[in-house]
Order: C-alpha cells, then sequence, then structure tokens
C-alpha cells in the first residue's frame, strides 16, 4: 500500500506516467507475488497445494494497482520492448524486474537517445531493492529458478558428460556467466570468486539470496502457472472479478494437476 501510495502521488504529478510496470507474459513472477502474500504449493507430504485466501489477495493487489491508476490494465499486452524502454527512460517509478535487466539494459539500445547504457547512468538513475512484503513487519521476498542438466541415456561418452558438467559447474565458469549475464552464482564457491566479488553489481545484490523461493522443479507446475497468469490477466483487464478469478483458477487446476488440494 505504501509503494501504490508514493506511485500514485508520482503520476497524479506528472514525474512519471506509470507508477508500476510488470513482465507482460507468463513467468514466475505471479508465483512469486503468491508467496508474497504468504501461498504456498506443497503440503508437509510434497503434494501441489493452492491456499484461496493468498491468492484472493494476490489478484485484489493487482486489481487495486489497476484501480489506482498505477498500473496500465492492459500491462499483458504490451511489448517487453516498450516496457523496457518506459523504464530506463524515467517514465516507470517501479520496475518488477530482475538482476539480469541491469546487464540488459548494457547491452541492448532501449533507451532512445543513449541507446545501451553506460552503467554508470545506472548507478545514477536506478535503484533496486527485494520484493516488499505486503504487510509492516512481514519480510521481502525474490525468487530463483531451478535448472536441470539433462543427458540423453544413449550418449556414448557417460564420463566425459560428467566431466563436462564439472567444468562448466565451477566456480569460475559459474562466477563469468553471472557476470556477463546480470545473473547471481548459484554456488557459494562461486560467490567468493575475486572478479565476482570485485564487481559492484551482483556484489551488491548476492545478499538478497537470504530471501529468495525457488519455483517448483515439476512438470505439473506449468499446469499451474498457466491459469495463474491468465487469471492475473483477466482481472487486470476487467474481464474477471480478483473472487470470480480465484473460482476460474482454481477449477483449471483441479481438472489438470492429479491429487492437488485447494486449502479454503
Amino acid at each position: 500500500d505504501d509503494l501504490i501510495a508514493i506511485a500514485k502521488e508520482a503520476v497524479n504529478k506528472g514525474l512519471v506516467k506509470y507508477g508500476f510496470l510488470h513482465r507482460p507474459s507468463n513467468g514466475g513472477f505471479f508465483t512469486m507475488m503468491y508467496y508474497d502474500f504468504g501461498g504456498k504449493l506443497f503440503d508437509e507430504a510434497g503434494n501441489f497445494i493452492i491456499e484461496e485466501k493468498p491468492l484472493l489477495n494476490t489478484l485484489r493487489f493487482f486489481k487495486k494497482m489497476v484501480d489506482e491508476g498505477v498500473l496500465p490494465s492492459s500491462m499483458t499486452n504490451i511489448s517487453w520492448r516498450s516496457i523496457h524502454k518506459a523504464f530506463v527512460e524515467g517514465k516507470a517509478l517501479f520496475w518488477f524486474g530482475g538482476t539480469w535487466h541491469w546487464a540488459e539494459w548494457q547491452r541492448v539500445a532501449y533507451h532512445s537517445k543513449l541507446g545501451a547504457l553506460p552503467e554508470s547512468y545506472e548507478w545514477e538513475n536506478i535503484g533496486f531493492a527485494l520484493n516488499p512484503p505486503p504487510e509492516k513487519g512481514g519480510k521481502p521476498i525474490t525468487m530463483s529458478h531451478p535448472f536441470t542438466y539433462v543427458v540423453s541415456s544413449h550418449t556414448k561418452y557417460p564420463e566425459l558428460v560428467n566431466l563436462l558438467l564439472a567444468v562448466v559447474n565451477s566456480p569460475k565458469f559459474l562466477a563469468n556467466h553471472a557476470l556477463a549475464s546480470g545473473h547471481l552464482v548459484t554456488r557459494t564457491s562461486a560467490a567468493v570468486y575475486p572478479a565476482y566479488v570485485k564487481n559492484k553489481f551482483v556484489a551488491s545484490v548476492t545478499s538478497m539470496l537470504k530471501y529468495t523461493t525457488v519455483l517448483p522443479n515439476s512438470l505439473d507446475f506449468k499446469k499451474i502457472m498457466d491459469p495463474l497468469y491468465k487469471a492475473v490477466q483477466a482481472v487486470e483487464l476487467g474481464k474477471m472479478t480478483p473472487e470470480k478469478a480465484v473460482k476460474w483458477f482454481e477449477e483449471e487446476v483441479e481438472s489438470a494437476v492429479p491429487n492437488i488440494k485447494i486449502v479454503k
């Protein structure tokens, strides 16, 4: 609510066109927001669950941003390039993004005058923070993506594959990938690699991993993530109320995900 109030003031004063922008397409961001409102995806036995109250509060949050005039109702229909351009040119106050965008803005010419941004411009004009809790006293949150290495069972060189995996997961390679892409390393040994430690940006955001959550590494998760995105989209466009979107979402996942439980 505090950020919405700040964003509304900035929009009303003509300082920015948009108070908030988020990704236009499906992605883990929407699950992170469900987590932020206290939602869980698994019970103690490891089975999928959906908690109705956190889901409803998540959808109400997106509706409130639209109703307060700080988020465009057509958010999911805006191109990625238009979103990045608006943010780097200072036309949006808050952007729900990732650390990798810091590096992307230095590679891709989104700014109409500067083109690709010098990192000095980013430090002077762009700040970053964890996704804040919806209530005072809560904990902030961020999100990491799981990844899996897939190796064909028909490979003729299993020892070579194992050696290759060991090399690409070495501290040096992980650190170099993180520095080039703006991502964070996945091993603590890489986090102390000299070049990584000396980089001002990644050194500044690595501590955020203390607050991270991880998306489910399950084939069934897409059957939850897809309707969640569609529910958010419908609420923002005014095609469904949050309450109706929750009911629709629950019907979708109950028919698609085996043994999923809806917690009322």
